[in-house]
């Protein structure tokens, strides 16, 4: 990584998926413009645990040594660090059981 780059987050097909549901269900029940400030505020966390990974909470016990998960408003980021920032697994609501949804992912 270049000393001017910021460390990226990277989505997988499913997060992508998770996020598309956010986006449908938040423009559903709170219109457009609250849609869009939830998602970028999303990408902001995101941006910062890429450059920040252990602001998560490790997961080493429950989902494995390179699982961390951290919380922004109704929802938890699951990802996991790699050399330039980080790979998020899933974008889950905190009424889901992580098991049920990260086991196929991982």
């Amino acid at each position: 990584m270049k000393p001017t780059e910021m460390p990226a987050f990277r989505l997988t097909p499913q997060a992508q998926q998770d996020l598309l549901a956010i986006r449908h269900f938040t423009v559903e029940h709170w219109g457009q413009a609250q849609s869009r400030r939830y998602l970028e505020q999303l990408r902001e966390v995101m941006h910062h645990l890429a450059d920040m990974p252990e602001a998560g909470k490790a997961h080493f016990h429950d989902l494995g040594e390179e699982i961390r998960s951290f919380p922004y408003a109704s929802h938890r980021i699951y990802y996991r660090s790699r050399p330039a920032g980080i790979t998020v697994l899933a974008i889950l609501h905190q009424a889901m059981v992580p098991h049920r949804h990260l086991e196929q992912r991982l």
